[in-house]
């Protein structure tokens, strides 16, 4: 990637700060900043999120679009955005007239939401509102070096216009007193805790302010300052939209503003060390340190597991991650919350001013366990312990915080205690499920026979779907077998990576040293297209020249042209392949899994796919495609299964009459379910 690439997804100051011969770590400057928010994008990513790739789009084009006004009303008045912060920006304004200056933009930018923050989706209206604050003053930043370099904007200016920030409502700006005194005094209202309200633009903006004019850079220098894991996903998928599950976590360091500014050289080195620190870790781990956020008294850095590529265990992985890093660091207090779930990943902003954003209610909610974390505590909620095979010390705590109507229960997360033991498995037999057993027969023979089959199993939880694929994986005799959880990119990895020989615990790096000599030995035709090959394997690899001169709306097909002709060389054999939970699917593996199922085709696979109801269908009316809608046993087979999981154990004629619309066992009495349910919650949790 050229430095002109890289450089829209870093700020002005750091471009400029990288060409410096001797930058050194630390930086005081007289400016302004400005936080503003704007409100109304999580709710709409929420709503949009069951549109799949293209309810992520939708959403991009939003998002990008008043972030395309903002950023250009920013640059006309020669402003800087630091930070892509949620819903929010952080911007800088530097030299002659700051003060007057942000405060212009604010206002057009307040002016633009007012105009244009009431408009439609697909999925109904979306109203916008936005608030900030300004603050006008010393400001300090620092470079440290972790797996990148990152920029930390910190201290005493940071935690103004966070206050500032919070004090102000919807539809206001709140501007510090140094702002205000810049300021003719008609345009300032009234005095609020922390600083004066500025009042809003009167009639439509102007502009006449020129951009600030850029100076080339070195993209070797640019690409420093870019998040390891992002350099490769900018390069080739450009940040495209899609929804994935991830990890989301913050950890918030404070007891900045004391040591400045008398003490800047030992701020940075406190820094410093916590970057060191947590590079190493998440590096360690296959988790990304994604960005860092202001605070006040300090700030936040980012962290995310399941973009843009997940280990397949990013729940344990964040949870050793922050405790390794809380009980290793001493120089500045820390604390940090954790949450799991569904997110928006992809490119927002402008042409010139961009960034990789991870955003939604899911990171909205571990920020807000920030927050109530006491020092040195690590605040989880429950499915991220849940899906840790690493068992932690953990207390509950209910909590209300801002966005839920209801509290929730989160647990502070303490030293590790071991590691979970698999719940045994009961085999019951298998009862009313005469039709799908034929089913399978015929798509086991028709595979033998290179005939492409796909089975979709869909129903409730613990309705019977992993019972019956493990039915159809014992007739699938002779068949070569992998099976693999649908969590983003890692559905792929753990189909992908045994078939070239790479184990799942190599990092990116070692999995692209074993990956290119094997990709050159056995399937040599598509070696230049190796960089996009890769993308699914979770490896990385150095670009070639047909994958740098592609154009980037052709990138995904060449992609996905290029693992199935992969497929097709070393899986000659019948083959059957199980991905359960498909409505958990990230939607880069979700468009490659319908690739490959897209039509019917000579080939002896057969894909078994597991999903709830709500999850959307890989394929209709194509041939070779097989649904089955599980419903609930009748009557006497669940009688059957009952009296077959209770075995010896008495079991009463009213319970058994109790029977008839269940496949779990949650109906029989205490006495006989150790040996029924246990099959039925391995069910439910998948």
């Amino acid at each position: 990637m050229s430095a002109r690439s890289f450089e829209p997804y870093l700020p002005r100051l750091v471009v400029d700060w990288s060409r410096e011969p001797d930058p050194g770590g630390v930086r005081q400057l007289e400016g302004s900043l400005v936080s503003l928010d704007v409100s109304g994008f999580t709710r709409l990513s929420e709503r949009l999120q069951a549109s799949g790739r293209a309810g992520a789009e939708e959403l991009v084009l939003l998002i990008s679009g008043v972030h395309e006004g903002l950023i250009g009303i920013c640059e006309r008045f020669d402003g800087d955005v630091l930070k892509f912060r949620g819903d929010a920006l952080l911007l800088l304004f530097t030299g002659a007239g700051h003060q007057e200056r942000a405060c212009d933009a604010t206002s057009q930018m307040q002016w633009l939401i007012e105009q244009t923050g009431q408009t439609m989706s697909s999925v109904g209206p979306v109203d916008l509102r936005m608030h900030a604050g300004i603050y006008s003053g010393p400001c300090w930043f620092f470079l440290v070096e972790g797996t990148h370099r990152e920029l930390i904007v910190t201290g005493p200016a940071a935690t103004e216009t966070i206050r500032l920030e919070s004090g102000a409502s919807a539809g206001e700006v709140l501007v510090s007193e140094g702002t205000a005194e810049a300021l003719e005094p008609e345009r300032l209202g009234e005095a609020r805790a922390h600083g004066r309200i500025l009042l809003g633009w009167e009639g439509e903006p102007g502009d006449d302010v020129v951009a600030h004019a850029a100076e080339p850079s070195r993209a070797g220098e640019l690409e420093l300052h870019v998040p390891v894991p992002l350099r490769a996903q900018l390069v080739l998928e450009a940040g495209e939209a899609e929804h994935r599950q991830v990890t989301a976590a913050f950890l918030r360091f404070g007891g900045v503003d004391a040591l400045l500014p008398g003490d800047a050289d030992d701020a940075h080195a406190r820094l410093s060390e916590l970057a060191r620190l947590v590079g190493e870790t998440t590096g360690e781990l296959g988790l990304t340190w994604l960005e860092s956020d202001i605070d006040v008294d300090g700030g936040k850095l980012y962290l995310v597991g399941g973009a843009p590529s997940s280990t397949g265990a990013d729940e344990e992985r964040m949870l050793r991650a922050l405790r390794a890093i809380v009980d290793g660091y001493e120089g500045l207090s820390l604390r940090a919350g954790v949450n799991r779930g569904p997110v928006f990943c992809g490119d927002v902003g402008a042409e010139t001013r961009r960034t990789y954003a991870v955003m939604g209610d899911t990171v909205n909610l571990a920020a807000r366990l920030t927050s109530r974390a006491g020092e040195g505590e690590i605040l989880a909620t429950a499915d991220v312990l849940d899906r840790s095979r690493t068992r932690f010390d953990s207390q509950a705590t209910p909590l209300l915080v801002k966005g839920k109507e209801r509290s929730i229960t989160a647990y502070s997360v303490g030293a590790a205690t071991g590691e979970k033991e698999e719940e045994p498995a009961v085999e019951l037999p298998l009862v009313g499920r005469e039709a799908e057993l034929a089913a399978f027969d015929e798509v086991v023979n028709a595979a033998r026979m290179r005939q492409q089959r796909l089975v979709e199993l869909v129903g409730q939880p613990g309705i019977g779907k992993s019972r019956l694929v493990e039915e159809l994986q014992r007739r699938a005799l002779g068949f070569g077998q992998f099976s693999a959880r649908c969590d983003p990119y890692f559905v792929l990895r753990s189909l992908l990576r045994p078939l070239a020989g790479i184990t799942l615990d190599l990092g990116p790096e070692e999995a692209g040293a074993q990956l290119s000599p094997w990709v050159q030995a056995v399937v040599p035709d598509l070696a230049p297209w190796l960089p996009l090959l890769a993308i699914p394997f979770g490896a990385e690899v150095e670009p070639t020249p047909e994958t740098e001169q592609i154009d980037p709306s052709f990138r995904r097909v060449q992609l996905h042209q290029s693992v199935e002709q992969f497929l097709e060389r070393v899986l000659v054999m019948p083959t059957l392949v199980v991905l359960e939970d498909s409505h958990w699917m990230d939607d880069a593996s979700w468009d490659l899994i319908r690739h490959l199922t897209r039509e019917a085709a000579a080939r002896p696979w057969l894909l078994c796919v597991t999903r709830r109801p709500q999850g959307g269908a890989l394929a209709r009316d194509v041939e070779g495609h097989l649904g089955l809608a599980l419903e609930p046993l009748d009557g006497a087979a669940a009688q059957e299964l009952a009296l077959a999981a209770a075995g010896e154990l008495p079991l009463s004629g009213e319970a058994l009459a109790a029977v008839g619309d269940s496949s779990c066992a949650n109906w029989l009495p205490p006495h006989a379910r150790p040996a029924a349910s246990t099959r039925c919650r391995r069910q439910s949790r998948r």
